[in-house]
């Protein structure tokens, strides 16, 4: 059930009232008993004092059975009991009771405080007039010394009669403050609400979209400054909401206008948003609150959003859709767990890639025959000729090798960006890159280099395609040697994660920094001049960053310009 500010406000001035006049009622009622017993006790007090100027003389002649009927007489005539007790506690005299069936007091309270010279008092239940009752014993002393103690006492039944009548009337005066005291908290807490309850009504109002609202209140307090803060806000709202509907509605049109398919996904794979573009991708279908697999049921891009999900970590990859290839990409986003996903149709670049490749190809293809019978017909020739010509001779031979090289490395890499099958096998690194180095002793010894070659145990056998792997190698370490005139060339292998990162360092001339973002780009090279002379065809680079990218791998280089240049590359193991 539901419980209002009034009612916790109005229930809070019950309990503060109740309880302090709950409170205010005990104390008083111990009060007035407690002074009522006082006043008796005092009253008491002066009576026995009256009462042993008669008792003096007959004590003092141990009358005791005249000083016996008196006391009698006297609580006839009053309701005081009276009682006359010798020093040794011997009860001499009663009002009520034979002298002689009493016990003995002197071990009462009040018998022996009075013994010491002192009045003596105690409340405490009587069982010779089985009552509780209120006992006063003064000390009658006759030539300085004690001789008699004269007890009163009274029934404090009467003492409660009197106390529960003016309990009564205390009662009804406390329950007409109660009553008045409860109205006045009803109006006050009716008065505190109604400042809350304006604001509650003016909230429901800008809940559902009424930003004019405002909350006027007369009375110069703190509710004022909590209107005028209410005011204050509700205009700030208005303006933030404005200016929030004009930035959402031109989102909605830059992603409406967006030409790449464009769809967010919440935790569990639905659609919570997508543009014009997407709607095409899924031909129309109903999308919004589906999820992604009944609206694209292609398995490779199912895949990929599953991937996506447990990675946490935005990629991209081609997918095909109905036919047409997309570039689809990813954004994890950690917050709420969502997924943006853009689809950006590559048909028209795949197409011209496609027939930039069948160009390179047909081109390369027709380019090899001729290429092959000049090369035949100049080898033919520097057998030939004389000394003078056969300088020319070597110089058309060195060009059309390096023609020859740039067509085997564009067939090539044709063939490794159609994406070829790899021939997975365990292959032993240790193995392959020594028969690497082999290739090149002839080079090296030339130059006087030093080869040093480190594969760690962990990292000797990986899963790849050995004859791709190690064209890798073969361009790696002819790009080493050919730009290292001296020092060395060493070959490292080690295990990092579930990685082998294997790294190629040479000390030759190195490669300046504004170089290396671009220098796996096909045909491009860092130094023209010196790659001429070398004969190098400026494929190599991307021929092995296509085969490692081939093998789920990573390439990239580092150079200090004089130092040396070290080439790394990382691939599952």
């Amino acid at each position: 059930m539901k419980k209002t500010f009034f009612s916790k406000i109005f229930t809070g001035y019950l309990i503060v009232i109740l309880s302090l006049t709950g409170l205010i009622l005990f104390a008083s009622l111990r009060l007035i008993r407690t002074q009522t017993i006082n006043t008796l006790s005092i009253q008491m007090v002066n009576y026995n004092h009256v009462l042993a100027q008669g008792f003096a003389p007959l004590i003092k002649n141990h009358d005791y059975t005249q000083l016996d009927r008196l006391t009698k007489k006297y609580r006839a005539e009053t309701t005081t009991r009276i009682t006359v007790i010798d020093t040794t506690g011997k009860v001499v005299a009663d009002s009520e009771k034979d002298p002689k069936q009493m016990n003995n007091h002197l071990y009462r309270p009040e018998i022996r405080t009075a013994l010491s010279g002192e009045v003596g008092s105690d409340i405490r239940f009587s069982g010779t007039v089985d009552s509780e009752m209120l006992y006063v014993a003064t000390p009658l002393i006759q030539n300085g010394q004690t001789t008699a103690i004269i007890r009163s006492s009274i029934y404090l039944s009467d003492v409660r009669t009197m106390i529960v009548g003016f309990k009564q009337r205390l009662l009804r005066i406390m329950l007409a403050c109660v009553f008045l005291a409860l109205a006045i908290s009803y109006l006050l807490a009716k008065n505190t609400i109604r400042p809350i309850r304006l604001l509650v009504k003016a909230s429901r109002k800008i809940t559902g979209g009424d930003f004019d609202q405002k909350v006027h209140w007369a009375k110069n307090d703190e509710f004022k400054e909590l209107a005028e803060s209410f005011n204050h806000m509700t205009s700030e709202i208005q303006r933030l909401f404005d200016d929030i509907s004009l930035r959402h509605n031109e989102i909605k049109t830059i992603i409406s206008s967006i030409q790449s398919g464009l769809t967010a996904l919440d935790a569990s794979g639905k659609v919570t948003f997508f543009n014009d573009s997407f709607s095409e991708i899924a031909h129309g279908q109903p999308i919004d609150g589906r999820f992604y697999w009944e609206i694209i049921r292609e398995p490779a891009f199912i895949d990929f959003v599953k991937k996506t999900t447990e990675s946490r970590i935005g990629s991209s990859a081609e997918i095909e859709i109905d036919g047409r290839p997309f570039l689809c990409s990813s954004t994890f986003i950690d917050v709420n767990s969502e997924i943006i996903l853009l689809f950006s149709d590559i048909s028209e670049m795949k197409a011209l890639q496609k027939l930039k490749k069948d160009f390179i190809v047909n081109v390369s293809h027709e380019l090899r025959t001729p290429l092959t019978a000049i090369k035949g017909f100049v080898e033919t020739l520097q057998d030939e000729t004389d000394e003078e010509k056969r300088r020319y001779i070597d110089i058309i031979s060195r060009h059309t090798d390096r023609l020859i090289a740039i067509v085997n490395d564009l067939l090539n890499l044709a063939e490794i960006e159609d994406r070829p099958v790899l021939q997975i096998e365990k292959v032993d690194l240790q193995a392959l890159v020594k028969d690497t180095i082999h290739l090149f002793e002839k080079k090296i010894a030339e130059k006087g280099l030093n080869i040093e070659d480190d594969i760690s145990e962990q990292a000797r056998m990986l899963d790849a395609d050995p004859f791709r792997l190690q064209q890798v190698f073969i361009n790696l370490i002819d790009n080493a040697v050919k730009y290292t005139d001296k020092g060395v060339i060493a070959i490292s292998a080690q295990k990092v994660g579930r990685e082998i990162r294997i790294e190629i360092r040479d000390t030759g001339i190195g490669i300046a920094r504004e170089h290396l973002p671009r220098l796996f780009e096909r045909f491009y090279v860092a130094d023209k001049s010196r790659s001429r002379q070398l004969g190098g065809t400026g494929l190599g680079l991307s021929i092995a960053r296509h085969i490692v990218l081939l093998h789920n791998g990573r390439i990239h280089a580092e150079s200090v310009p004089g130092v040396g240049t070290t080439f790394i590359v990382e691939l599952p193991e």
